[in-house]
C-alpha cells in the first residue's frame, strides 16, 4: 500500500509539473502576441503575462518576464523568404515540487510576428 500510495502522489505531482508549464507557454504566448500588436507599451508582455497567470497560478508566482525583438532567418532555397521579426517573451517561474512549493526554475518563450503599423 505505501508503494502505490507513493507511485499515486509522485504521479500527481508530474501531472501538477506539466500544467504549470502548460500555463507558463500558454501565458507567454499571448504576452508576445500582445506586445507585437502596432503601436503596443513596452509593459504590454509583463501585464499580460501577469493577468493571464493571475487567475491560475496568482499574480505573483511568475520570476520574471522579458521581451525582445528577435530575427528568425529562414532557409535559402527555391521557396524561401526574407528574414522574419518576432517578438519573443520568455517567462521564468519557480518549478513545483510539492504542491506549489518551488525547487528550481521552469522557463517558458512564445513568439509572435511583429505588426507594423500604418
Amino acid at each position: 500500500m505505501p508503494l502505490v500510495l507513493i507511485l499515486v502522489l509522485g504521479l500527481m505531482q508530474l501531472a501538477l509539473a506539466l500544467w504549470v508549464h502548460t500555463t507558463l507557454i500558454d501565458a507567454a504566448g499571448a504576452g508576445a502576441h500582445a506586445a507585437a500588436l502596432a503601436g503596443a507599451p513596452a509593459s504590454a508582455a509583463d501585464d499580460t503575462v501577469r493577468s493571464v497567470l493571475a487567475s491560475t497560478l496568482g499574480p505573483d508566482y511568475v520570476h520574471t518576464v522579458s521581451a525582445e525583438r528577435v530575427t528568425l532567418t529562414t532557409l535559402s532555397g527555391p521557396y524561401s523568404t526574407s528574414d522574419l521579426e518576432v517578438m519573443e517573451v520568455r517567462v521564468k517561474a519557480p518549478m513545483p515540487v510539492i504542491g506549489l512549493f518551488e525547487a528550481g526554475d521552469l522557463t517558458a518563450v512564445g513568439h509572435a510576428v511583429i505588426e507594423e503599423g500604418p
